[in-house]
């Protein structure tokens, strides 16, 4: 389990740091808008970018732990974590400790699943 979990973090850190551009840490927040979208048809742009951002994480988790469910799980945890930080509900190193605490949880959960 301590392998696969060591895994886990490792393409944690691939895909929350790496893989995730200035860019899209900033519009993925319901707070941080651009001012070119303001009244536009794309007011919901944040929530394509943190779905996409949480998306990829997703599919880390998904391809390391060879089940597809525990990705769409990461996936929808990814998004709910990362939002409560974008609305200011936790700091980063909160929302760290979450991502870290479900990366163990995937990690007994596919030991347990195979």
């Amino acid at each position: 389990m301590l392998e696969l979990f060591l895994c886990l973090i490792a393409v944690h850190a691939l895909t929350d740091f790496s893989l995730q551009s200035s860019w899209m840490a900033k519009y993925k927040s319901p707070l941080e808008m651009p001012a070119e979208f303001a009244g536009h048809k794309s007011k919901w742009f944040w929530l394509e970018c943190l779905f996409a951002h949480s998306l990829v994480n997703g599919l880390g988790v998904g391809i390391v732990t060879n089940n597809i469910y525990l990705g769409i799980l990461e996936t929808f945890a990814h998004f709910t974590i990362d939002l409560g930080k974008c609305l200011k509900f936790w700091g980063v190193h909160y929302d760290q400790f979450l991502h870290i605490v479900t990366k163990i949880l995937w990690a007994y959960l596919a030991i347990k699943l195979i």
